[in-house]
């Protein structure tokens, strides 16, 4: 019997498909747009990233576009990744110079809405979920033209514990819940699909009303670059700016320098850890006397010199932190699955970490400890375990560079995000087969 193919319509366009598979007229057909949402004043975020890099790994095998939130217009490309970037404005107006950051950070929105009906689509791939706002936006015109959308779950558990991963004091919960909570759970409930990270996330996207079958595991990957050694003139000129210390165990944390990401957390434990360590924080600082603030805030001095805080950092020179240190630490209180600690892990680093969101499913035990969220007790104690067994270090990190090469591979997850369009696809085709006299079965 011959492979049977099916016109059929969505929103204005009409596509010729197969129903047997992703196959390589399937693949030509395909027009798929991946819409990154996010603040324009975020410039360092592990689900834009993932985003992107996932968009650029399926952009090799289907035509894709991507769509970006910004600080300003344009284009770029990316391998065969078409980047359009969308100025975004806020709905507070000038109103905006003079309100509080983290109610501005919610109302950015942009002109991607009016682009997907501009353009439409077969289908809209949607990663990261803040501002949840600017999402139902864009995910309200895929439902009005009938486009079916799927969604990563980057920031999900961000997004599920909110006032406690950022601090929210009472009396603005309410808001939380008009302007975080809501729109999150709308635009999540129509998704024809959810992309999740990890295995781990399956029971909390169920809670958000996802049925398993609409649920597919797609990880993020880690760029093999991190495994490369850089060039010995980095390494060097980057020791000699943080006065790097061989004679102790340098301990590494990169991320956003937030209460979300457990910076206190990490600076607090110092003050419990028995062995001769040296603390380095990568990751860029919002003010010039953001260190000094969470050094005095930890109850530490500002000259201690056990801590240093690299601000700013290349691409190279964070490859070369990963290689220089002993052991990556992260203690974060809400992350889904995070980029920064796959990196650690491709480029030989044990680690400890907190057990939150998918975290346990990167972190086996024979790669590094994971210890119970917020408890700085067990975040000093797993790292005086590291330090004071060198040989542990070192299978842990073999371990870690073995499984994240392994089991975390951008081609892969484009792979598999291709078969699942696929897959939301028929369906959709299949039940206008089912309800509209304008489809018409070939065989």
């Amino acid at each position: 019997m011959g492979t049977r193919i099916v016109v059929h319509r969505l929103g204005s366009a009409t596509v010729a498909r197969e129903l047997s598979g992703l196959g390589k007229d399937d693949q030509r057909l395909m027009r798929v747009l991946s819409v990154i949402i996010t603040p324009p004043s975020y410039k360092a975020s592990g689900g834009v990233s993932a985003g992107l890099k996932l968009a650029e790994h399926v952009a090799e095998l289907v035509a894709m576009e991507a769509a970006i939130m910004s600080d300003r217009g344009g284009t770029s490309q990316r391998g065969r990744l078409g980047i359009r970037y969308f100025r975004c404005h806020n709905k507070l107006g000038r109103l905006s110079r003079f309100a509080p950051r983290q109610l501005v950070s919610l109302l950015w929105t942009s002109k991607i809405p009016e682009h997907i009906a501009a353009t439409r689509p077969e289908l809209v791939h949607f990663h990261n979920p803040f501002p949840p706002g600017a999402l139902r936006s864009a995910t309200q015109m895929c439902r009005r033209l009938g486009i079916p959308y799927v969604i990563s779950s980057h920031g999900f558990v961000e997004m599920s514990g909110f006032a406690t991963a950022f601090r929210v004091k009472a009396f603005v919960r309410p808001l939380v819940r008009l302007l975080i909570e809501k729109p999150f759970a709308q635009a999540v409930r129509a998704a024809d699909r959810i992309f999740i990270l990890s295995p781990l996330e399956q029971e909390g996207v169920a809670a958000l009303g996802i049925p398993p079958e609409r649920q597919i595991v797609v990880t993020n990957g880690v760029d093999a670059e991190f495994a490369v050694p850089v060039p010995a003139e980095v390494r060097t000129t980057l020791s000699h700016r943080l006065a790097w210390r061989s004679d102790v165990t340098n301990l590494l944390f990169v991320g956003n320098l937030t209460h979300n990401k457990g910076i206190d957390l990490l600076l607090h434990a110092m003050k419990r850890i028995r062995a001769p360590v040296r603390l380095v924080v990568g990751g860029a600082l919002r003010s010039p006397g953001q260190a000094s603030d969470l050094l005095r805030g930890a109850g530490l001095s500002e000259r201690d010199d056990r801590i240093v805080f690299t601000d700013f950092l290349t691409f190279d020179e964070l490859r070369a932190l990963y290689q220089l240190a002993d052991v990556f630490v992260f203690p974060s209180r809400a992350d889904t699955l995070p980029l920064v600690i796959l990196e650690a892990m491709v480029s030989g680093l044990p680690v400890v970490a907190s057990n939150v969101g998918g975290i346990p499913y990167e972190v086996t035990p024979d790669c590094g400890i994971v210890f119970p969220s917020e408890d700085v007790e067990a975040l000093a104690s797993a790292i005086d375990e590291l330090v004071c067994d060198a040989p542990r270090r070192q299978r842990m990190g073999a371990a870690a560079r073995s499984r994240a090469a392994s089991h975390f591979s951008w081609t892969r997850s484009a792979e598999k995000s291709c078969r699942a369009y696929s897959d939301v696809l028929d369906e959709r085709a299949t039940r206008a087969e089912a309800k509209s006299p304008d489809v018409v079965a070939l065989r």
